[in-house]
């Protein structure tokens, strides 16, 4: 229903991908571009983003925090299939495993269980993992990732990232809301966001944005 093209611009650099999403946009798909330029791609969009270089990332925290402060999270997803649940130390920001919590445990990854109010591992049956708050596992003090993320994007209300990115507030909840709810929603991209100083970081902050709605595959 919504395909975010984002720092990538394929009416240039990849034409068969660009007829993709203009026969979306014949079907009644909304094009969205985020990008620093307004490109040929942009100008087939429903909507542009301009966005200043370099600042994608607040920009994708910022739709996390707005996703959050409305409850439009698919925490569903989040707990069947992504690490949120896995429990983090304190101490050097590891994931927990079973031999920290247990002598004589295995690799596998911890999770608190709230039905047993007690670590247990993630793949083990019939557990209801914790998404937030602090437990202390065998003397060893640990936090679910969800809730390490939670205080991540806490740090980018819009007006915040609006100063940076040059986005303006009212877009910033306006996407973030129709990427949340437009179920299903996708983003494209392309090497354009890791051309600058921890670019990795961006998309993984995109990545993550993905996986808080459960827009994968």
């Amino acid at each position: 229903k919504l395909t975010i093209a984002w720092g990538t611009n394929p009416a240039e650099s990849a034409p068969f991908m660009m007829r993709s999403l203009l026969f979306g946009k014949q079907a009644g798909i909304k094009l969205v571009v985020i990008d620093p330029m307004f490109t040929p791609t942009a100008s087939k969009a429903d909507e542009y983003v301009g966005i200043r270089p370099g600042t994608d990332s607040a920009l994708a925290l910022s739709m996390m925090n707005v996703i959050m402060e409305e409850g439009l999270q698919d925490e569903e997803f989040i707990q069947a299939h992504t690490v949120g649940p896995l429990l983090v130390r304190s101490c050097d920001g590891r994931f927990l495993r079973e031999s920290d919590a247990v002598a004589g445990g295995g690799d596998r990854y911890m999770v608190w269980d709230t039905a047993k109010n007690q670590a247990r591992p993630s793949d083990e049956a019939g557990i209801s993992p914790a998404l937030s708050g602090t437990y202390r596992v065998n003397g060893i003090a640990c936090r679910p990732a969800f809730q390490l993320l939670t205080e991540l994007i806490a740090q980018y209300p819009p007006e915040k990232a609006s100063e940076i990115t040059d986005v303006p507030v009212s877009t910033i909840r306006k996407l973030a809301r129709a990427y949340a709810t437009s179920k299903p929603a996708n983003i494209i991209t392309n090497n354009g966001l890791g051309r600058h100083y921890h670019g990795d970081l961006t998309f993984r902050a995109v990545c993550t944005l993905a996986a808080l709605t459960g827009n994968i595959n």
